[in-house]
């Protein structure tokens, strides 16, 4: 389980750190002007005060692995279209759907962490995952942006979608339930 969380915590940033990050570069390289790609980085961080704000009413009653799964799904999705929008308010639209569910999924793993490790090693083994993802949240922004530079959007996007896609198959066939 420990692994596994720890696995979790490694994904999790590449997806729900990266994105936000990166969301004006990514406007840029899209050849918006830096005002709006800034304005747009500003309405996309909309997502997840209100992904967090409507999770604290639902999440004692949602299946932490069920929730993990389809916001993993949904930010592979949303991710692919950010990278093949052109118009601004739909990438605006995007960008705030995703980072919504990205709001979601980190709370999520936050809640389905420490209901997976028994309760005498949670609060060192959560601690230490958690702290191999803010490890790996150094290097996102940098492997991005060479991604990013060298190879457009879509190539961020589709490690984006390929780490958050690997996170959803690892809490469907290994994950515990919560």
């Amino acid at each position: 389980r420990f692994l596994l969380l720890c696995m979790l915590y490694a994904l999790s940033p590449w997806a729900t750190i990266g994105f936000l990050l990166m969301s004006g570069a990514v406007m840029l390289k899209k050849h918006f002007s830096v005002s709006d790609s800034v304005v747009a980085a500003g309405l996309i961080m909309f997502g997840p005060a209100i992904g967090n704000l409507l999770m604290a009413f639902v999440i004692d009653r949602v299946d932490r692995k069920a929730s993990l799964v389809a916001t993993a799904i949904a930010m592979a999705l949303l991710g692919l279209s950010f990278a093949a929008a052109s118009a601004f308010l739909p990438l605006v639209a995007i960008g705030v759907a995703f980072a919504f569910c990205s709001a979601i999924y980190a709370t999520v793993l936050g809640v389905y962490a420490a209901e997976i490790i028994p309760t005498a090693l949670r609060s060192s083994r959560t601690a230490l995952a958690w702290g191999i993802g803010r490890f790996v949240s150094i290097f996102v922004p940098l492997v991005f942006f060479a991604l990013l530079h060298r190879f457009g959007p879509w190539a961020m996007f589709g490690l984006i979608a390929a780490a958050i896609g690997l996170s959803a198959v690892l809490v469907v066939t290994i994950g515990p339930q919560g």
